[in-house]
């Protein structure tokens, strides 16, 4: 008896420490969830209810047992009815609908865990009744020690979790006041249910699969961070307010502008994948006209992209012109623009030829479509350099125009960015053929470190290139579009000379 008795004493006394310390730690959940706001508030008190229930729940339900006696296990068909504080358990399920996707998988998570332990206890109730009439002596005090131990097991696990968890992804997140003497208008008042605060893990490395530059400092910061770990920048502070609660996504920080519009790090809630926003700049600005035109400017390249498909061209995933503030949704493309990388010194000669060879490839897809394309503002800038294939995509169809079509035109039609846009587009007659001259400017940028923003429609450093390539960027350059090659022409001049200076 007394083995018997130290047996079952020592895993009760556990269960009973270990109810003791959920109970510990649901109590500190509610007092995170007092400094927070939102869906993390939210969450952490369903957490908070989730572990709390033993320390209620277990004297509830023997209170109830008591009340209608032993025979009445037998006459319940099921015996969830007598572990009625459990229900309580169900209500985090509110959370599996909110928007923000770390704080719908906790929810997850905490219902899921919370269903499983009521499920087992209210199995381990109704196995009497469920028993009476099955001719076993084995069966029931089996199911009656392997359910408990399952539910015990359960609640080790909740608590396991909930730990990291408050340690971790539901900490009280950084709330620091907005940076800069502008940004207290679009400041929001919800900082906790914007940007989801990192969880405290081994630093893992950097690169653009999970991390973005920061606007302010350029150095690399994680996809979810509520703040720049160099510079401080609070991405809270720089989303304005009639971005904090889009369709479907959700925006996590600038990443730059252009010249009507704003570019945005998002996630997209449906998929749980990282996109782009473009939104008008001036999307809480009274200016009528401005609004207007960068609508359309939005608009237009809404309508380009839509029906655009090519591994060197960005994806259009949506266009939202009833949005308070428009905005079309992009393909997030994993790496830094060659603009980024002349910052970080210089590109060889091969990988200079293949980043054109494959932007060529693009401008040529593009010229052939029934209504053909022209980006009209080929630039470093505009080439994002992948990390897994080594190939350039292009992006940014702001300035773009299609041709042999009515499309809506704003003022900054064919115009492009001066040094890389083509003699013809300062008149207004842009044709694909000017991608090529941008496209060849920019291999000039990239094979020689000059600049040809400082000196448009000049080229003054070709010399220094070799004789093989700037044989085909002199004619590539000509001020008359008809004395250039065609778009693909330029690809498969392009691509014998990349495959040359491999």
């Amino acid at each position: 008896m007394q083995v018997l008795f130290f047996c079952l004493a020592i895993p009760g006394l556990a269960a009973l420490l270990l109810v003791l310390y959920s109970c510990v730690l649901g109590t500190q959940a509610f007092n995170s969830a007092r400094h927070v706001y939102g869906e993390q508030a939210a969450t952490l008190r369903f957490l908070a209810l989730n572990l709390c229930e033993p320390i209620a729940g277990i004297p509830l339900t023997l209170l109830t047992l008591y009340l209608l006696g032993n025979t009445w296990i037998e006459r319940l068909p099921f015996g969830f009815l007598l572990i009625w504080p459990m229900w309580a358990l169900l209500i985090p399920g509110r959370g599996l609908r909110f928007q923000t996707p770390i704080y719908r998988q906790a929810n997850t998570y905490i219902f899921g865990l919370g269903a499983l332990r009521m499920l087992l206890n209210g199995l381990c109730f109704s196995m009497p009744a469920i028993t009476k009439h099955i001719q076993s002596d084995i069966l029931l005090p089996f199911v009656m020690i392997v359910l408990p131990i399952g539910s015990i097991g359960t609640l080790a696990y909740t608590v396991f979790w909930a730990r990291r968890q408050l340690n971790g992804t539901l900490a009280t997140p950084l709330v620091a006041a907005p940076i800069g003497p502008n940004t207290a208008s679009v400041a929001a008042a919800r900082p906790a249910t914007i940007v989801n605060p990192e969880p405290v893990a081994a630093p893992q490395p950097l690169h653009y699969h999970n991390a973005t530059p920061c606007p302010v400092c350029a150095g690399l910061i994680p996809f979810k961070a509520s703040a720049c770990p160099h510079c401080g920048l609070v991405a809270a502070s720089r989303i304005p307010e009639v971005l904090r609660d889009l369709p479907r996504y959700t925006v996590l920080r600038p990443l730059g502008q252009g010249g009507m519009s704003h570019i945005y790090l998002a996630e997209d809630r449906a998929s749980a994948t990282i996109c782009i926003i473009k939104a008008v700049v001036s999307a809480e600005s009274s200016d009528a006209h401005w609004q207007y035109e960068a609508r359309r400017c939005l608009e237009r390249e809404a309508m380009m992209l839509r029906d655009v498909q090519h591994p060197g061209i960005v994806t259009l995933l949506g266009w939202y012109p009833e949005a308070i503030a428009p905005f079309i949704a992009l393909e997030y493309v994993a790496g830094p623009s060659l603009e980024q990388r002349l910052e970080h010194g210089a590109v060889s000669i091969g990988e200079a030829l293949r980043y054109a060879a494959t932007t060529a490839e693009s401008i040529a897809f593009l010229a052939g479509l029934k209504h053909p394309i022209v980006h009209c503002d080929i630039k470093p800038g505009n080439l994002i350099v992948t990390e897994t294939n080594a190939a350039a995509v292009l992006v940014d169809f702001g300035s773009a125009i299609m041709l042999d079509t009515p499309m809506p035109e704003t003022h900054s039609d064919h115009y492009g960015t001066p040094g890389y846009a083509a003699p013809e587009q300062y008149r207004h007659h842009a044709t694909p053929k000017s991608d090529v001259y941008g496209l060849a400017a920019t291999l000039y940028h990239l094979l020689t470190g000059d600049d040809p923003t400082k000196h448009p429609l000049a080229f003054p450093s070709l010399w220094l290139i070799p004789g093989e390539i700037s044989a085909a960027l002199i004619p590539a350059l000509e001020q008359d579009p008809q004395l250039r090659p065609t778009p693909a022409e330029f690809s498969e001049i392009l691509h014998g000379l990349a495959q040359a200076y491999r």
